[in-house]
Parts: structure tokens; C-alpha cells; sequence
């Protein structure tokens, strides 16, 4: 349940006594104000488990928030493979797109929400990419808030030619298959969904070192990691992966490997939600018992007296 229905979910599930409430924690929330940490409080206060998609968002909202460790359950969010089935083969792709079949193509895949997700440093990579390998295209996939700010830009450094703005696109599969290298550029994070799908897919990958992603991404093992808001460390990464293309090939083998030793997919996501529910359930129907002995006891004792 994500910000602010959760208030609303925890409130409503309150007033209809439902026994067990649930929350999730998928986010760094640096914005919040104290108007909504103290909401987040009482959230926190009445959820029987908080769900945590990572161990470095958990460490947040107990360094944030002040809430029992023993409250967490840290569940990824497994990649679903049937998602992620072809549907259609890059060259269809590069045509619809108006890609030239023999041309690189380098992305990233994310909400425009430039605050968050860093377009904008990738975008400014791309000038120091094109002058050494022009022939690469560039896809920002996504719509959001900030897509007439990021087209402006891309306008401003004279990169129209060079960078497709797709708009929002359920083939994400697709799209990943279609790069030859996937950037993520976040400034805040968790672990991205489309981290876990592009190393599934097997994807050289450049990822900012924030949030979670160090969790599942290791520098030089399975990927690249480079500081935020540094578009001359995009850019370098994205000209050595097209120089070396063989070695970048081998991290995104690794990171396929990573995501099945660490059982990162979505039906281990959701055996591991079903055995929380299983427990809590349980837990729930001892409480309940025992609270019940307990009131026939007092019963009783007031009978006698």
C-alpha cells in the first residue's frame, strides 16, 4: 500500500477490526514532512508487520522512525518471468522507433520524476557518448511530471536526434532486450523492479550506488555502480561497455546468476509472503485464545467473589 492510501488502509482496517494490518515500506521517504511521519507513526503503531523490499530501507525508517526491528520483514520484489516473455524482436522495435538497424541503443526505464530518478544526469551523458560512438541511440522510457522539463533539455544540448522519449510502454520486456546497456541514474532509491528484469535479462547494467541497489548490484561483478548526479561517470561507463562489449556481456551473465542464487523471483516472493501470512495468522488465532481463557478466568473470579 503506497503513501497516502496507506493511512486510509490502516484507518479503515481499524475501524473494521480486521485482526492483522500489514503495511509496506518501498522507498527512502527523505521528502516526508513531520506532519506525515507522525501519521507514518501510528501506521507503524498498528501494523502487526511491515514489509520491507529492502534491508537498506528497513535500517531507514528504524533510523527515521524509531520502529522495532522485530515489526520487519524484508521481501524483494521478485522478477515474474511471464512479464518479461518476448512479444516482439528488436528489429520491430527499432522500426517502430525509427532506429537504425545497425545502431546501439542505451536507456533508462523509470517514472519521470527527475528529483528521484536523475534523467536528467543521464541526459547530460549523452554528449559525452555520441562524440565518441555516434552511432548510438538513446531511449528515456517512462511519463511523469517532468517529461516537458526533460524534453527541453534534451532540446537545449541539440540531443533531439539522438534521445526518443517513449512514453509509458507495457512491453518492458521488450525494451530491455532491445538495449544493449540499461542505466539507472535514481538519486533515491530502494531496489528498482527494473534492476532485478534487466539483470534477469542479462543486461549490462550502470546503476548510481543508492538506496538497496548495492544490495544486489556489485561494482565490477555484476554491473557498474557510480555516484549520483554525475553525468562525466555515466558517460564513461556507457563508453567503456561499447568499447568492451564481451566483458560488459559477462557482468550481465552474472547478474542473471545473482538473481537466481538469491532466489530473486516472484514466486520465492510469494511463498515467503504466504508463509508470513501463515504465521501471523496463527499467531493471531493463539492470541485470540488465550485472551478469551483469560476473560473466563476473571469471569469466573468475580463469579466467586
Amino acid at each position: 500500500m503506497g503513501y497516502p492510501t496507506i493511512y486510509y488502509g490502516i484507518r479503515a482496517g481499524r475501524i473494521a477490526s480486521v485482526p492483522i494490518l500489514i503495511t509496506t515500506i518501498q522507498d527512502y521517504d527523505y521528502w516526508k514532512t513531520e506532519k506525515e511521519l507522525k501519521k507514518d507513526k501510528k501506521v507503524y503503531k498498528y501494523a502487526a508487520k511491515i514489509i520491507a523490499d529492502g534491508k537498506g530501507a528497513m535500517e531507514f525508517a528504524i533510523k527515521q522512525q524509531g520502529v522495532n526491528r522485530e515489526k520487519f520483514e524484508v521481501i524483494y520484489d521478485g522478477v515474474d518471468p511471464d512479464e518479461l516473455k518476448p512479444t516482439k524482436n528488436a528489429s520491430d522495435l527499432k522500426k517502430e522507433f525509427g532506429i537504425d538497424a545497425n545502431k546501439k541503443v542505451v536507456g533508462i526505464i523509470a517514472r519521470l520524476d527527475n528529483k528521484k530518478k536523475g534523467q536528467e544526469y543521464f541526459i547530460k551523458a549523452i554528449p559525452n557518448v555520441i562524440k565518441n560512438h555516434p552511432n548510438v541511440q538513446f531511449l528515456i522510457v517512462g511519463d511523469g511530471a517532468d517529461k516537458i522539463y526533460l524534453q527541453k533539455l534534451t532540446n537545449d544540448l541539440n540531443l533531439k536526434e539522438y534521445a526518443i522519449f517513449t512514453g509509458s510502454r507495457t512491453d518492458l520486456g521488450d525494451i530491455i532486450r532491445l538495449m544493449n546497456i540499461l542505466i539507472i541514474s535514481s538519486i533515491w532509491e530502494s531496489v528498482p523492479k527494473i534492476l532485478l528484469e534487466a539483470m534477469y535479462l542479462k543486461k549490462p547494467i550502470i546503476a548510481t550506488n543508492v538506496g538497496d541497489i548495492p544490495e544486489i548490484l556489485h561494482n565490477n561483478k555484476n554491473g557498474f555502480l557510480i555516484e549520483p548526479k554525475n553525468p562525466q561517470a555515466i558517460s564513461q561507463k556507457i563508453n567503456y561497455c561499447l568499447e568492451n562489449p564481451q566483458y560488459c556481456q559477462k557482468l550481465g551473465r552474472n547478474a542473471y546468476q545473482t538473481i537466481v542464487n538469491k532466489s530473486l523471483l516472484l514466486e520465492n516472493s510469494v511463498k515467503k509472503l504466504e508463509n508470513l501470512y501463515q504465521k501471523l495468522m496463527e499467531e493471531n488465532r493463539s492470541f485470540g485464545i488465550k485472551q478469551i481463557l483469560e476473560f473466563i478466568e476473571r469471569l469466573i473470579q468475580k463469579i466467586r467473589i
